[in-house]
């Protein structure tokens, strides 16, 4: 992987430049480093933002490291690609999936944002009344979370978390969904506030 456009950077909660290595948790050419004042254990040479967009994007990405850690371990996925499946079979017997029953219980309105959308899987099952938004690095997922989103009244912005924030400015939303996204996102603080800012009060 190509690292040469990762900043080296302090930490990402409390802004401090004090770190040492946890070499018990990276794993090259990924350093993770614990920040000396917070004790926050982060990513010390996280890629640009921008590479999120485009070398980073989560098909290719994924598929890699998901063959990476396949590698002298088939029993153990077989194992675990079995106990998904019979989740994923209980969770369609349920009917809406667990985050989507969290929007529908506790959203006060209908315009939904997912930060970190995908393909727009999460949004799609919710009831016809909600609106659903998107922000989404990847441009292949974009599009197809777009078309879903667009039918329906929503669209889905193609950028990283806090550019997508930064274009939907004066833009609020009654809900915000961030599943399995904010542990990856090497703004998380910004983010967060970012997110704030944009629901409804």
């Amino acid at each position: 992987m190509n690292v040469t456009q990762s900043a080296v950077r302090d930490c990402p909660v409390c802004d401090a430049s004090g770190r040492v290595p946890r070499p018990d948790y990276s794993l090259d050419p990924w350093r993770i480093v614990e920040c000396t004042q917070c004790r926050m254990i982060y990513l010390e040479n996280a890629p640009a933002q921008a590479l999120l967009k485009t070398e980073y994007a989560w098909e290719g990405s994924k598929t890699d490291e998901r063959t990476r850690r396949r590698q002298g371990r088939a029993l153990y996925y077989a194992f675990s690609d079995s106990l998904k499946k019979i989740r994923d079979f209980f969770h369609r017997l349920r009917g809406l999936r667990k985050e989507t029953r969290y929007i529908v219980t506790f959203s006060p309105g209908q315009r939904v944002l997912d930060v970190g959308c995908g393909s727009g899987n999460t949004l799609a099952d919710l009831p016809n009344h909600f609106i659903p938004y998107g922000i989404e690095p990847s441009p292949g997922l974009c599009e197809t979370a777009h078309r879903l989103f667009a039918a329906r009244g929503g669209a889905c912005i193609h950028d990283v978390a806090v550019g997508g924030f930064a274009r939907l400015a004066g833009s609020k939303f009654d809900f915000v969904v961030m599943r399995s996204f904010l542990e990856h996102d090497s703004e998380a603080m910004a983010t967060l506030k970012a997110a704030h800012g944009a629901l409804n009060e």
